[in-house]
């Protein structure tokens, strides 16, 4: 199996109470009404860039670097996508993210019984 690495390395955490559901799943199945997105108010700590040898890398990415369509991972493994950057300082920004197609809903304990 392959592995794949980041262009872009950018760490952040959810400041606590930030987090605002945003849209629900619409269906007539058993995930009607299950959240899908979410705006999230995140404190980011700029890195400066580096390269897998002995070049020297300038980059330092922060905020500003956080685009739609990135992803987002938690420490727990779930993988959010990017939908939509606010409110960008260097070190925060409000951040929209979406469980596409209710990947990590289904792949949790939360996922209802068929």
């Amino acid at each position: 199996m392959a592995l794949e690495a980041p262009d872009k390395l950018i760490i952040g955490s959810i400041n606590f109470g930030g987090l605002i559901p945003n849209e629900t799943y619409s269906s007539v199945d058993s995930y009607n009404g299950t959240y899908m997105s979410f705006i999230c108010d995140f404190t980011i700590i700029p890195q400066q860039g580096a390269f897998p040898d002995s070049n020297l890398n300038l980059n330092l990415y922060n905020a500003n670097d956080i685009e739609v369509g990135m992803k987002f991972a938690l420490p727990s493994s779930k993988i959010y996508d990017v939908i939509g950057v606010t409110g960008i300082t260097d070190t925060t920004a409000t951040i929209e993210l979406r469980d596409t197609n209710l990947r990590e809903y289904i792949n949790s304990n939360n996922d209802p019984p068929q």
